[in-house]
């Protein structure tokens, strides 16, 4: 085998290494590429479970702020129902207490007669002050169960959209960061092509100057 030929070989090997090397280059901005990525799409993908949650939570919230307004609404109702019942039953005591005292020959609104009637409504103003004082202390607890709710409902939209935010803002991202490993990659890629062929002609010069190749080799300077 002539020196010629171990030279262009040389030479061969030389330019193939510079194309292995560039496509190496290449190949691990790709690979680059696709992790970022992929590392972008799995941080939005936690993200929109993360809003996905705070939407039902949201939704709970809501549903129980409702359910606490229509308990504080039936107690309020239900409270107002058993005043007038206490009432009206007072009023039948009352009544029938009159009635008792008439047909005894008792003096109705006077004397102790008149002491039974007062107490009697005294007491019952008592009860029904007591039922209104329940109901309302319910409705109120009711009532605050309803805020708090209403609170937790605000608080999961904000989660949400925050969620929804950094889910988008991570796909982005990763994109960005796909784009500058692939661009930079390329340029690797280029600055090894253009370095082998560079180091492959200087060696081509330094083999023609050594007189390797003598024939149908233009000279080189």
């Amino acid at each position: 085998m002539g020196i010629e030929t171990l030279a262009i070989a040389a030479l061969a090997t030389s330019v193939i290494g510079a194309g292995v090397s560039a496509y190496g280059q290449y190949s691990a901005g790709q690979a680059s590429a696709k992790s970022a990525q992929m590392q972008g799409q799995a941080a939005a993908q936690q993200y929109q479970y993360q809003a996905a949650v705070a939407n039902i939570n949201k939704q709970t919230a809501q549903r129980n702020q409702a359910l606490a307004e229509t308990n504080a609404a039936y107690v309020e109702t239900s409270g107002a129902r058993l005043q007038e019942d206490r009432a009206r039953r007072i009023r039948g005591t009352i009544g029938a207490q009159r009635a008792a005292l008439a047909s005894n020959g008792l003096i109705i609104d006077e004397g102790s007669g008149a002491d039974l009637q007062r107490d009697t409504a005294t007491l019952g103003g008592l009860a029904i002050s007591e039922i209104r004082t329940n109901a309302g202390r319910q409705a109120s607890g009711y009532r605050i169960q309803g805020y708090n709710a209403a609170d937790e409902a605000a608080a999961a939209t904000l989660r949400g959209e925050s969620y929804r935010a950094s889910a988008a803002n991570s796909i982005a991202a990763g994109d960005f960061a796909a784009s500058n490993a692939s661009t930079a990659g390329m340029w690797n890629a280029g600055s090894s092509l253009l370095g082998g062929a560079t180091s492959t002609f200087d060696r081509f010069a330094d083999m023609r100057r050594s007189g390797i190749f003598m024939n149908n080799v233009p000279a080189v300077v």
